[in-house]
């Protein structure tokens, strides 16, 4: 496939996907694309996902980002269908659209089935949550992710305060690995995203990787990111500490104010819900 969007210079349709498998040896059969991933949107998030780790095929983004999309997005929650809300009895604080998170961030079996059912694409559903997460805390996101090129996922701003996250958000069935192409992927996010950060005024800001886990000896290669930066900090969240961040915002937004959120990221670290 991605060799075919190079070819041609743009996304196939289904009469390209055809032609293709007449006529290039082994290209597979058009259904067998539309059975694995269910549309052209899914189809696109795939593709991006896996060029992402294929630099070799880093030419094909700015074709992907351009491919024509449906206007609408079916969502992981669907409403009751009573017309009254239903009551549950529970002391938590988090909404339904952050309370799947962390399954979402392990690529759970469930959420996989959940996210298959409803036509969308497990690493796009929980990058949209994942900003979503981030504008419950009180900040303003810009998204960056699917369909906008070469781009860290998002960056998540506190004009007030004149800082912002950087972030990238990663499903991993295992521990997140800090990788020698991420950290030149990563490095360029910095670079490209502060720049335009300092021209809006916000002079610090901080690079978050946001997934289910991360391993301690990782840190040191999160350090050398920052040294190699203008990064304030590198810090390696995991879902469970971004949920629990929502639950204490929503629980005393008197006292988990953006100052008291700051703090979290201003170390390189891991960063775990005990922290919180």
């Amino acid at each position: 496939m991605a060799e075919l969007v190079r070819e041609l210079g743009k996304f196939p349709s289904t009469n390209h996907l055809k032609w293709a498998a007449k006529n290039k040896p082994g290209f597979p059969f058009d259904k067998t694309f539309y059975k694995a991933f269910g549309s052209k949107e899914e189809m696109v998030a795939a593709l991006r996902a896996w060029s992402d780790d294929h630099g070799e095929f880093s030419d094909i983004e700015p074709i992907l980002a351009s491919a024509k999309l449906p206007a609408t997005r079916p969502k992981l929650d669907t409403s009751p269908s009573e017309s009254e809300p239903e009551l549950v009895i529970s002391n938590r604080y988090l909404p339904p659209v952050i309370e799947c998170l962390s399954v979402l961030s392990r690529g759970s079996d469930s959420a996989l089935a959940a996210c298959e059912k409803l036509k969308v694409n497990l690493n796009s559903e929980f990058e949209r949550r994942t900003a979503i997460a981030f504008e419950l805390l009180g900040l303003s996101v810009e998204r960056l992710g699917q369909g906008a090129g070469r781009n860290p996922d998002g960056i998540a701003k506190c004009f007030e305060q004149h800082w912002a996250i950087i972030y990238d958000a990663k499903v991993r069935t295992s521990e997140y690995r800090l990788l020698t192409d991420e950290d030149r992927k990563f490095r360029e996010y910095i670079e490209r995203m502060g720049n335009q950060l300092r021209d809006q005024g916000i002079g610090k800001y901080y690079f978050a990787v946001v997934s289910s886990g991360f391993l301690e000896r990782d840190v040191p290669k999160a350090r050398e990111l920052v040294r190699l930066t203008y990064a304030k900090s590198c810090v390696l969240v995991e879902a469970d500490a971004l949920t629990k961040m929502i639950e204490e915002r929503l629980r005393k937004p008197q006292d988990f104010t953006h100052n008291v959120i700051e703090r979290l990221f201003l170390d390189t670290r891991i960063l775990r819900a005990n922290d919180i």
